[in-house]
């Protein structure tokens, strides 16, 4: 009987892990990266739990620390969700003769992987729709002169080397854009400069052996964004020419293990533009299983563990999925006006929470499952918990 175990912060895609692991009768254990006062987490389908926090992180320590948990639960292998500890544990295991299996890329596949000019460049090799893309070198004391078919313009970091830290803003003028770089305290990467475009989004999931088997390809279309990531999604049928043109970047870049392409996505002329693929589980996880879609299943299937239920493929429900506590924030965001251009699509307030109403009649939430109760509330309150800390730490 394989014995898993995760390492992260409790959060949906762990969660989602837990409860599709858990589900099949297998022991879960979890590595929990928790706060000062924070609740250990909770569910029907976890076995065993260990608190680690953030300064035991990526030290001897806290290495030492997880090989403990791992010989004490009898592990079989360990799988994180988070990049910069799968590159850390990727190398430290390997200074070991007994770690267990890791079920993540290693080191430098991963770091590899994590350049997104480089996707972008693998991108347009074979095919995919890509942008035009301009680049920001670091320092950032010269900003190019953008060409006005650019503005508004989306930016994001090459390789995330940037403080302070962020994932994409959009700039309306190059004044704007010129006085944010100016401000950047540290870019050891460039940024990239996208034309920005209100369009849905496309996300395509999937796992990759190393042999290049692929499992579970499927696409989902995000028909509302908010704060630029998704906010519902549902299920759709991929074109044949970008199943194969995705199948050929993974080939190219070797990709093995879980993922997602980020695409956004035009219903009219059924054309994908390429955005970035992440090799990892991630925000989209739990939206995805609460769509019938067993993307933990098929993390360990790329690795080579024998899962039950994966041999037909994707078991799919019609339905659309969300967060209920993302659609909260979102209604109070549209009732104050605070709705940005990353959220799409914009329309008027009134209309902007009548969506969210219908949204949460008709989506299926991504936490709460009627079979593990517990771990519902466990989730839920410790979101309450975090949002009540920061709540305290601001002056």
């Amino acid at each position: 009987m394989l014995r898993p175990v995760i390492l992260g912060s409790w959060s949906p895609p762990v969660l989602a892990c837990v409860r599709s692991w858990g589900r099949r009768g297998w022991p879960v254990g979890l590595i929990a990266l928790c706060r000062q006062g924070e609740p250990l987490p909770v569910s029907r389908y976890l076995t065993a739990v260990r608190r680690i926090n953030a300064r035991q992180l990526k030290t001897p320590e806290g290495f030492s620390f997880i090989r403990r948990f791992l010989a004490d639960f009898r592990a079989h292998g360990i799988l994180t969700i988070e990049e910069s500890l799968a590159l850390w544990l990727s190398r430290e295991s390997r200074r070991v003769k007994d770690f267990p299996a890791v079920w993540f890329p290693e080191a430098e596949r991963l770091q590899r992987l994590l350049d997104k000019e480089e996707q972008i460049e693998a991108a347009r090799h074979v095919g995919l729709h890509v942008l035009p893309t301009a680049r920001i070198e670091p320092p950032g004391d010269r900003v190019p002169q953008l060409a006005p078919h650019f503005f508004p313009v989306c930016v994001r970091p090459a390789c995330g080397e940037v403080e302070p830290a962020f994932k994409v803003r959009i700039f309306k003028y190059q004044h704007e854009l010129e006085v944010f770089v100016s401000g950047l305290k540290k870019l050891n990467k460039p940024l990239l400069c996208q034309p920005f475009r209100a369009l849905p989004n496309l996300v395509v999931h999937g796992s990759r052996s190393s042999a290049g088997d692929v499992f579970g390809f499927q696409a989902f279309v995000v028909p509302r964004k908010f704060q630029g990531v998704t906010l519902t999604i549902r299920p759709i049928a991929m074109p044949n020419r970008l199943k194969d043109a995705c199948r050929a970047f993974l080939d190219r870049l070797d990709v093995v293990g879980p993922f997602h392409f980020e695409f956004l996505w035009d219903p009219q002329e059924q054309r994908a533009w390429f955005l970035e693929i992440n090799n990892r589980l991630g925000g989209t996880t739990a939206k995805v299983s609460a769509c019938g879609y067993d993307e933990p299943g098929y993390a360990l299937k790329a690795f080579g563990v024998l899962v039950p239920g994966l041999a037909n493929g994707p078991a799919l429900r019609p339905v659309h999925a969300s967060s209920y506590q993302a659609l909260f924030k979102y209604t109070a965001f549209a009732l104050t006006g605070r709705l940005t251009e990353l959220d799409f699509p914009r329309r008027s307030p009134g209309q902007n929470v009548a969506a969210a109403f219908t949204s949460f009649l008709s989506c299926r939430d991504d936490v709460w499952a009627w079979d593990d109760i517990s771990g519902s509330l466990s989730l839920y309150g410790t979101n309450v918990f975090g949002k009540l800390l920061r709540n305290s730490a601001s002056p």
